[in-house]
């Protein structure tokens, strides 16, 4: 998703500060836990509907975590 932007971070959309917060979280979750799988899925769509300039879309964005220990520390349940 990086790719998709050419542009430095401070000149990223509001959309891509909040998908790069999300990503340091699991990292940060996938780094407390090590016996956790974690995955990020979202939809990026495009969109020239709106005065003829393309905008992105980001739906169903959802933070997939599984711990294979069978236990989850009540910091992570949000």
């Amino acid at each position: 998703i990086y790719q998709v932007l050419d542009t430095k971070k401070k000149d990223w959309p509001d959309w891509m500060k909040k998908l790069w917060e999300v990503e340091k979280y699991c990292n940060k979750l996938l780094k407390d836990m090590h016996d956790v799988q974690a995955s990020i899925t979202g939809t990026v769509t495009y969109s020239n509907k709106y005065y003829g300039e393309k905008t992105r879309h980001i739906t169903d964005l959802k933070i997939n975590y599984i711990d294979i220990r069978g236990w989850y520390p009540e910091e992570y349940i949000k």
